[in-house]
């Protein structure tokens, strides 16, 4: 009885508290009885009614309903975004349970018109761009407005150089709107006169002022235009920065830059800046020791390392031992495992490198998942990579997966993320992907060569391509809405000219019925104009290769060709003579490759290398009309020679190629359409068009082995940010050809060298040119060859 009669009670204490307290949170919502307007400022007052409209529209609380804080608390956010008023609220008590809302409001005028003085007509889009209004906005300018104008304006200026530059800022009435006047006085533009270095020993004053941002002005600044010679007080420090780091780079462990004195004369503008150098003791290795390892010796880790004891501390060695310990344990499946660098230094001028190793697990791959293919089928991604479920995590290869999706062309974008699996050392691999937004072109233009002329050009490529996924429509068609997805690809080209004639259809499947096979067929017709006599040829080629493993490829190639020498001038070449008429080439052979390249976001080449073998033979049992032997052998390699972020590379490419052919079976000669030539944009530059070997009354009849060579470095040229489009080049190369391999003369080879621009770019979709400009001079020649400095290819298309 005791017990029932102790619930009861509480039962009905808890009744009374909740009674209580829903009274007290009913008093605390006070009835709306009105809403109007307090001040009005601004405004003609004849305008309250319409004001109040505004606010009541915007506003979701209403009279005669309960103040509800949340919905008030959005109301407050809502009129705050109002473009023409400036809205501050009360909450006012008009009795026990009731309140009215009053607004005072500030009506925003239109700023009719911006004054610049003091300011070229080529300055002012550029600072009007800078402020944070615009003619025909509803503003408030007030004291403090205007004084964050005229901070923006005196910024603008001063990243310009006019680090005194001054501004008034002020308003005027404009009809029934404000105008903002903005009055400049740049005073003098302020340039880096001098820039000295005290303390100095190791480096020369040239090696540092090529670290700096602010350059200095001298009599051959104007061979720089590109370059700002100003004087950028924010980039200073930086400055100060790259100076120490390349000294600590170079094992100047203890060394202190520091800013002296910038002294500014502000009649002239003249900039003296003295920076502050104590280099200290340059340190040696006193010892290489490796700790926190325990899957592998330390014996075995130290044989990865070049830092050697005795030697100086270089940076960029410890640095590249502190990759290659990563490397290898990332290549045994440690991919979570780091490595620290600890300097200790018991002596002055000497130090001890300790590589700390943190292992953490060796990993296993639980599964790969794959995100962002929304065409591309996931299949076509999957074949590119190199690491696999249930298998030990390979981060090299998962850097190489990554370089070869990105070489596909398909994507713009890929991550690789990892993330916990089925137990502690499993994890999950999610591949993010973002497609390129075409992966198919149209092309429209023409191209010019300093060797070949004038041709147009139209050609149609689809990289992603599907022959499954048919249009819907003929809109779907022009718009790359449809054949895409497969991996496969299809390309078309047709260059009419005044020298050549080429049209030009493949069709490409690396993985034919997603295997290791790839499959590749051709059509060719091509016409060529030389100065004795046309060539008019149309051929079919087929490709059946297969990837051995990542990156390696074998495969036979086939080619049937029809080629017609006609309209072969008197002066002609005996060896035009010998085919004049029709001839049928029937061509086979195996051939190898190997693509290990490393490839950015913007296709930009930067590391790897990349080779070719090739063995042809022709006619015999195969028919036709010729009997020959052909083989051919190119390699190229890609190196970063210096990097800043993630796409300002300094590029080095060496090229080597070489061939022979031989007549056998029952020709006695080689035709003069299956000789090799030299000369022009794409072999020797420096020498003119095919015109580089053996000749016959004055006239090239190419030749039956050649070899050549290239190297070639290329740099963003002007900024970083247009590093990508506009590279400079500059570039050597070398050749020799001969009649046969017994002819072929170790002195007679041609070497030129020169300089070049590189410009890809595609602002304009009808007028996007794509530029190749080379200027070369022949260092070594032979006589009878024909010399041109200038070549370039210019290709203007749309996609």
């Amino acid at each position: 009885m005791y017990k029932f009669t102790s619930n009861v009670l509480f039962v009905i204490f808890f009744l009374f508290i909740s009674l209580t307290v829903a009274a007290a949170g009913e008093r605390r919502a006070p009835l709306v009885k009105n809403i109007e307007i307090g001040r009005l400022e601004g405004g003609d007052p004849d305008e309250r009614d319409t004001v109040l409209s505004d606010i009541l529209r915007t506003i979701q609380t209403k009279p005669g309903t309960r103040l509800d804080l949340p919905i008030w608390n959005d109301d407050i956010r809502r009129l705050a975004r109002l473009s023409l008023y400036t809205v501050s609220a009360r909450i006012v008590p008009i009795g026990p349970d009731a309140v009215k809302l009053v607004f005072d409001v500030r009506v925003r005028q239109i700023l009719r018109e911006i004054i610049l003085e003091g300011v070229s007509w080529t300055e002012q889009e550029d600072l009007l761009s800078e402020l944070p209004v615009a003619v025909g906005d509803a503003v408030r300018l007030d004291k403090p407005q205007l004084r964050h104008f005229r901070r923006v304006v005196q910024r603008h200026f001063a990243e310009l150089g006019f680090l005194l530059c001054g501004a008034e800022v002020s308003t005027e009435e404009k009809g029934e709107g404000l105008a903002l006047k903005i009055s400049v006085r740049k005073g003098p533009h302020i340039i880096n006169r001098w820039i000295e270095f005290v303390g100095r020993k190791f480096y020369s004053r040239y090696e540092l002022l090529r670290l700096l941002t602010n350059r200095e002005r001298t009599a051959a600044s104007f061979l720089k235009f590109w370059e700002d010679q100003y004087f950028q007080r924010d980039a200073l420090d930086d400055d100060l920065h790259r100076i120490r780091t390349k000294y600590l780079a170079d094992g100047y462990l203890d060394a202190r830059v520091v800013r002296e004195s910038v002294r500014i004369d502000p009649a002239s503008g003249d900039c003296r800046i003295t920076i502050r150098i104590d280099e200290g003791p340059r340190y040696r290795i006193a010892g290489v020791a490796i700790q926190g390892n325990r899957a592998f010796t330390s014996e075995e880790l130290e044989k990865l390392l070049k830092a050697q004891k005795g030697s100086y501390y270089d940076h960029e060695i410890v640095t590249g031992d502190i990759d290659r310990l990563k490397d290898f344990y990332y290549r045994h499946a440690y991919a979570e495992s780091e490595v620290d660098l600890k300097r200790r230094s018991l002596k002055a001028g000497e130090v001890t490198l300790i590589f700390s190793i943190t292992e953490n697990l060796q990993i296993t791959l639980d599964e790969i998942e794959i995100r962002g293919n929304t065409r591309t089928r996931e299949k076509v991604i999957r074949r590119e990579l190199s690491i696999y479920p249930d298998e030990l995590y390979d981060s090299v290869e998962e850097r190489r997966s990554r370089s070869r999706l990105y070489a596909t062309g398909l994507f713009s974008r890929v991550r690789f993320i990892r993330k916990p699996g089925s137990a502690k050392d499993r994890r999950r691999l999610v591949i993010e992907v973002d497609e390129e937004k075409t992966t198919g072109q149209w092309a429209f233009g023409f191209a010019v060569s300093g060797s070949n002329g004038l041709s147009g050009t139209f050609s149609f490529q689809q990289r992603n391509f599907d022959p499954w996924d048919t249009p819907r429509s003929v809109k779907d068609f022009f718009l790359m809405r449809c054949f895409k997805g497969g991996g496969q690809s299809l390309s078309f080209n047709f260059s009419p000219g005044r020298r050549y004639d080429n049209f030009y259809l493949r069709w490409d499947n690396p993985h034919v019925f997603d295997s290791d096979f790839g499959l590749a067929t051709a059509l060719r017709v091509n016409e060529f104009r030389d100065r004795d006599y046309e060539r008019f040829s149309t051929g079919i080629e087929l490709d059946l290769r297969r990837r051995i493993v990542k990156d390696y490829t074998v495969g036979v190639r086939a080619r049937l060709d029809e080629v017609f020498i006609r309209d072969v001038d008197i002066d002609a070449p005996d060896a035009a003579f010998d085919v004049e008429g029709r001839s049928i080439v029937s061509a086979m052979g195996p051939y190898f490759g190997v693509k290990k390249v490393e490839r950015d976001r913007n296709r930009l080449n930067y590391g790897g290398y990349q080779m070719a073998v090739g063995y042809e033979f022709a006619g015999n049992a195969l028919g036709g009309d010729v009997d020959f032997s052909r083989a051919t052998m190119g390699a190229q390699t890609f190196t970063c020679l210096y990097r800043r972020g993630r796409d300002y590379k300094v590029v080095l490419s060496t090229r080597w190629r070489a061939g022979w052919i031989e007549a056998n079976g029952s020709s006695d000669f080689v035709p003069i359409f299956e000789r090799f030539f030299l000369g022009g944009h794409s072999s020797l530059r420096g020498f003119d068009f095919r015109r580089v070997g053996p000749k016959q009354y004055d006239e090239a009849i190419g030749g039956n082995f050649y070899t050549s060579a290239s190297a070639e470095m290329t740099v963003p040229f002007l900024y970083e940010a247009a590093g990508n489009i506009m590279r400079l080049a500059f570039f050597t190369d070398a050749g020799n050809i001969a009649e046969d391999l017994n002819a072929f003369e170790t002195n007679e080879w041609r070497l030129s060298a020169g300089v070049g621009l590189r410009l890809r770019f595609g602002a304009h979709p009808l007028l996007a040119p794509v530029i190749s400009f080379d200027y070369a001079v022949p260092i070594f020649k032979e006589r009878g060859d024909d010399r041109r400095s200038f070549s370039f290819v210019l290709l203007s298309q749309y996609f």
